[in-house]
Order: structure tokens, then sequence, then C-alpha cells
């Protein structure tokens, strides 16, 4: 489903564009990572978690946001569709994802999902 059609605008001197939004899904997964296991905590996230999300069908992208004060920790995964992200809950790729982090964790994380209902992309 279209959302947006393509549409500039001037903010500052940068033109940016507003693209067609694909129907698309997001997983939120939040945390919070002890003080001093946070560079490991994002080395398993990069070094496995990340790869493994590659392989996943419908699988569009991944983020990880950290704030290394309070040890919170926010990753968002982006799927094609929510029944991409359902589909790689039940083979239980998601909750292998999790145990690799999970000795990290001062508490249980917990999952969103979400519709992605507007992006904005720089226009390059």
């Amino acid at each position: 489903m279209t959302r947006f059609t393509y549409h500039e605008c001037r903010y500052k001197s940068m033109i940016m564009s507003v693209k067609e939004v694909p129907e698309m899904f997001a997983r939120l997964t939040k945390v919070n990572v002890k003080a001093d296991k946070i560079d490991q905590s994002i080395d398993v996230f990069q070094e496995s978690i990340v790869q493994a999300a590659q392989e996943q069908e419908g699988f569009k992208g991944i983020l990880l946001l950290t704030n290394r004060e309070t040890g919170d920790g926010i990753s968002i995964s982006f799927w094609e569709s929510e029944e991409h992200a359902a589909a790689n809950e039940a083979s239980h790729y998601y909750q292998n994802q999790l145990i690799k982090r999970l000795q990290y964790y001062t508490k249980p994380p917990i999952r969103e999902g979400y519709e992605v209902s507007f992006k904005l992309d720089k226009k390059t």
C-alpha cells in the first residue's frame, strides 16, 4: 500500500524527498544492558544478529540505538510485511537472536510491532 506520492520540499537549503512507502513492518525491541557489557552486546549484534537477519525472507534493514548512560537500547528491524516478521518468529529466528545477548540484559526485553507509516530519505 502506498501512503505518499513523490513530493519535494526545501528546508534550510536541503532538498528532501518523500517517497512512496510500500507496505512495511517494523519490529522494535527494547532492552537494558549491563553498563560493563554494552560494547560486547553491540559486537554480538553486529557480528551475529545482523548476519542472521539478512538471511531471513522479507528482511529490509535494521538499526541499533544505544544510550550508554542508561544502558537502554532499541533495535528496529524492518520487514516487507507483518507476515514476514511473524514468520521468522514462528521459525524461532527472533527468539534465537535474543538468546545470543540474554546474558547482557538487566531485565527481559520488550518487543513491539509497528506499521511503517512514513519514511523520509534525503534526496541525493
